[in-house]
Order: structure tokens, then sequence, then C-alpha cells
């Protein structure tokens, strides 16, 4: 067991680096092969449809290409403690499809 620091630039978690990906489970969580495949398991879960209920292009039955799709996280990522482990962040149960601009007024206001 080795404690190292996330390799990740700017992220100063100091981690159990067990499984030799020298990366946090946020770090994790937001990039490489864990994003790919949760992104594959959001579209087979929910659709390929923006979730907001509020969205203007699907309230007007816009059809949406996937490289208009994101997959977002309900509680965000950062809120988690430092210590949380990738599979906790990325639990089918606190990911939702928006589609780019929703996700984008995300980060602004929050979106029931």
């Amino acid at each position: 067991m080795a404690i190292v620091k996330c390799k990740i630039q700017r992220c100063n978690i100091m981690i159990d680096d067990s499984d030799g990906s020298n990366k946090c489970g946020k770090c994790k969580a937001r990039t490489g092969n864990h994003h790919d495949r949760l992104r594959q398991k959001a579209f087979k879960t929910f659709g390929k449809v923006c979730m907001n209920t509020n969205c203007e292009l699907t309230s007007r039955g816009v059809p949406l290409p996937t490289d208009v799709l994101e997959v977002d996280h309900i509680k965000e990522v950062s809120s988690f403690p430092d210590n949380a482990n990738v599979q906790e962040i990325n639990d089918i149960s606190n990911l939702q499809v928006l589609c780019v601009y929703c996700h984008k007024l995300k980060k602004k206001h929050t979106i029931e």
C-alpha cells in the first residue's frame, strides 16, 4: 500500500494507490475509461434523451444526437468526501442524461 498524491494537476488529495492508477476517486470519475463506460451505462438505463423536464429541445420534439448529450452527476463530484471511491460517485442513482445546453444551465442553476 503506497500513499501518494493524485496525479491529476491541481488535485491535492492523498490516496492509497493500491490499484496503480495514481488517481483519486473524484478524478477517476471525471476521466478515462470510467467516463466512456458510464456514458454507455447511462444511455442504456435512461435512453438517449435529455432528462430535464424543462428542456426546450425535448419539449419541441427535437431529436438529439448522442454528441449533444452528456452524463451529469446529480450530486456534484466535488461534494463527495476526498476518500470517496469511483463506484460510489458513479452509481447510476447519481446520474442523469442532459443535453449540452441543459448541462451548462445546471452549472449555473439547479435543475430538479
